[in-house]
């Protein structure tokens, strides 16, 4: 990266000259036909002891030959596929899959797309880094020519954003975990909050128990139903290798939050060097209550020790050379200027 006022290699880790399957069931508009999405299965379970079922298989296999170009794959009949697994044991597997993504880094472009209050399509665009560790740290740094412009953070008590497009008139918003609700979040300013985007990237183990498993309608997927921060979280697994093909996160209300679709595969390095865990390559997260869209795309993913410093938002602001005086605390019954 090159030099400048900017902390960005130091704090990513990053060489210094950065690198220029669907979700149904939600009915949301704004997402990609699901049929676009799918990529191609591979036989072999992922439960130890559990028989994949033949028949199940051969009807994927069917149902593409049968469905040659067309875009909409057929269902499949989920009474010809056999109970899922149950929860305990898919958690098991999932857990064992995910269990060395502790840490994540990862090169990342991010687009937001947006309506505005007169109809028109608005497009933000930048590149930079992916950081998190488990279980709420998470550093989004976007910006261009090595050059940070926003900021998406959380650590294990606060979230934050920063907006430093503009040089002359950098602002900071931040929030704590405890008090957000869905109104916070809303004045928050961003449509996707830090610990949303952890619960749809698959790298957070399940819990031992409460939840459930049930084939997806079309039986083409294994929905997994587990209690999430903001209510419910839903994931649409593959079967046979437990890909995340899709999410979607459910206030206690049953008002829907968000929803994820995945594209492609990247194999995760391990400190080794070796390939590890696959994950998805793209996200295309739709969020209803902003009226807007996250496409997510990530390169080079790789498990290494991260430093501190990318998940502490008072030394970020001091690095940033943000004053007290732009920053925003947000929470129940307050919004106000940290400095004043």
């Amino acid at each position: 990266m090159q030099t400048s006022p900017e902390p960005q290699a130091a704090m990513s880790g990053a060489p210094e000259t950065p690198r220029p399957r669907g979700f149904s069931g939600f009915g949301s508009s704004a997402m990609p036909d699901p049929a676009k999405l799918r990529r191609p299965r591979t036989v072999g379970s992922a439960f130890p002891g559990h028989r994949t079922t033949l028949l199940g298989v051969l009807c994927v296999l069917l149902g593409l030959a049968l469905s040659g170009c067309t875009s909409q794959p057929k269902p499949i009949d989920i009474e010809t596929l056999g109970p899922p697994p149950s929860y305990s044991e898919l958690a098991a597997a999932y857990n064992r899959r995910v269990q060395p993504m502790e840490t994540l880094w990862a090169r990342a472009t991010v687009q937001v797309v947006q309506q505005t209050a007169r109809g028109r399509e608005t497009r933000d665009q930048g590149e930079g880094f992916l950081q998190l560790q488990r279980p709420r740290r998470l550093a989004l740094q976007l910006g261009k020519l090595g050059e940070t412009f926003f900021y998406l953070g959380s650590n294990d008590e606060l979230y934050w954003w920063f907006d430093m497009l503009d040089r002359d008139n950098r602002r900071a918003t931040i929030g704590r975990h405890d008090e957000a609700s869905p109104e916070v979040i809303e004045a928050f300013g961003v449509p996707l909050h830090p610990l949303d985007l952890l619960e749809v990237l698959p790298v957070t183990p399940m819990p031992a128990e409460g939840g459930t498993v049930a084939w997806r309608a079309d039986g083409r997927a294994l929905r997994v139903r587990l209690p999430a921060r903001s209510g419910e979280k839903l994931l649409d697994l593959d079967p046979t290798t437990l890909d995340l093909l899709g999410a979607a996160i459910r206030s206690r209300n049953g008002e829907l939050l968000l929803t994820a679709e995945t594209q492609g595969t990247r194999s995760v390095s391990l400190p080794t060097g070796l390939p590890g865990p696959m994950i998805p390559s793209r996200y295309v997260i739709d969020l209803p209550r902003a009226e807007a869209q996250v496409r997510l795309n990530i390169w080079d993913p790789e498990i290494r020790p991260l430093a501190d410093l990318p998940f502490d938002p008072l030394e970020l602001l001091e690095r940033y050379r943000i004053p007290a005086w732009a920053v925003t605390v947000v929470g129940p019954e307050r919004s106000e200027g940290a400095g004043e």
